[in-house]
């Protein structure tokens, strides 16, 4: 069905209604961008507006399945995303892959859960294309930088590859979701930057993008009146 599914867990029981309205899963776009460029197939599964997800997820994987990637914040989604990681584990030997914010924080506690194979740290762009062919290709050198990874019950990994340069990257593929299925009416989420220079204390980013902000070109700076800097 695909050479890669990627799931976006939910923050709680599906379907999810945001007030600011419920928009496609951007992160997940964007690491499947240069999958998609490469020819590869991705299928991404949202839990957030579909209540018969499991139906969807395994019923997405066949004998050409590389991985399962998952992106997942700390807080609720985890507990879906481990949901989600049991349920693959059960009915497939399909790798998982977990990335995003809690992962990227948290990486070797990520790595150690038994339903969890592999752990991207930072931006993952390049770091799951190369896993990707990796599998398919049925190679066992996983020392690619950002990742984490088990071997022989130990747990290795390298150091991420520098911040990406995003005017190198390819379109996100908006049409591998369902346009129907989010809040699109007259407007479109778009990504333009990563990154924050501010340093609040509540926030990911300082640890995560080291306090740099990266912009595409043309690109407009956040204010430096901005009352949390």
């Amino acid at each position: 069905m695909a050479n890669v599914v990627l799931l976006q867990p939910t923050p709680a029981k599906p379907p999810v209604k945001y007030y600011t309205g419920l928009y496609p899963p951007l992160a997940l776009l964007t690491v499947a961008a240069p999958l998609v460029e490469d020819g590869y197939s991705v299928k991404i599964v949202d839990q957030r507006c579909n209540p018969d997800w499991k139906r969807e997820l395994l019923a997405s994987i066949d004998d050409d399945t590389a991985c399962v990637g998952i992106s997942t914040l700390t807080g609720t989604q985890i507990l879906y995303s481990l949901e989600a990681s049991r349920l693959v584990k059960e009915h497939t030997d399909v790798p998982i892959v977990w990335g995003g914010v809690h992962p990227s924080l948290l990486p070797e506690q990520t790595i150690r859960h038994p339903w969890i194979d592999f752990v991207v740290e930072g931006e993952g762009d390049h770091v799951l294309l190369t896993l990707v062919r990796r599998l398919l290709e049925g190679r066992e050198d996983f020392t690619i930088p950002g990742l984490w990874f088990k071997r022989n019950g130990s747990i290795s990994t390298t150091p991420p590859d520098p911040f990406l340069d995003l005017n190198t990257l390819p379109r996100i593929p908006f049409n591998i979701v369902d346009p129907s299925t989010y809040d699109l009416a007259d407007t479109i989420c778009m990504v333009t930057s990563r990154g924050c220079f501010h340093r609040c204390g509540f926030c990911y980013n300082v640890q995560y993008c080291g306090r740099r902000w990266r912009a595409m070109r043309h690109g407009k700076q956040p204010s430096a009146n901005c009352p949390c800097r």
